[in-house]
């Protein structure tokens, strides 16, 4: 059994900081990277390599809590963190099953999707935006007219960068962007990501 090991997922954003300051702390720090398939996740996958070359090892795994853990087998863990809002929900259950301070699972997509964040809001009686997902142009049509829609946005619920977002002003505009959507995927390429409508509020 070697250091105490802290693991990260999804190596992003501030995965730089967090690698430093373990190392700094005296642990040992650990790479997750869930593949997922797509030439992108290839791509930033060898990036991420080669960003924490000869500062943190890097592991693969499949994007399955079962094989993540079959993975850090044997070592150490002292704590699971997400290098970024995509690895919360993984961390979450990393977190639950090596009996780690972490959240529940059960809430995760209420703290990391748009739809989960609404919804908690109205369950609360809180202010919100009309925000549904959309799986067809019928159920499209339908929300819009019965919630006398001027203006909404159209998104993915899983992307990056504002990939497939679009505002919205005509019913016919959103058919014909939701189609795209459908056509051409999110950031990796996913075609079976789901759609968001929210109505626009400004």
């Amino acid at each position: 059994m070697g250091k105490d090991t802290v693991v990260i997922t999804y190596p992003f954003s501030t995965s730089e900081i967090l690698v430093d300051t373990a190392i700094a702390r005296g642990y040992e720090p650990l790479i997750l990277l869930p593949r997922i398939d797509s030439a992108t996740i290839d791509m930033v996958c060898g990036f991420v390599r080669e960003m924490f070359k000869g500062r943190a090892e890097c592991i693969e795994c499949k994007n399955d809590v079962d094989d993540a853990l079959s993975k850090l087998s044997g070592r150490n863990i002292v704590a699971v963190m997400p290098g970024n809002d995509v690895g919360i929900g993984l961390v979450d259950q990393l977190c639950k099953r090596l009996n780690l301070p972490g959240n529940d699972p059960d809430s995760s997509w209420r703290r990391t999707t748009k739809y989960g964040m609404n919804k908690s809001l109205a369950e609360k009686g809180l202010p919100h935006i009309v925000t549904e997902i959309i799986k067809d142009t019928d159920q499209l049509r339908s929300v819009w007219e019965d919630q006398k829609l001027d203006v909404a946005v159209l998104k993915f619920t899983e992307s990056a960068a504002s990939v497939g977002m679009k505002v919205c002003h005509s019913l016919d505009e959103a058919i014909a962007h939701f189609n795209n959507m459908r056509e051409v995927g999110n950031n990796v390429g996913s075609k079976d990501v789901d759609i968001l409508l929210q109505e626009f509020a400004i």
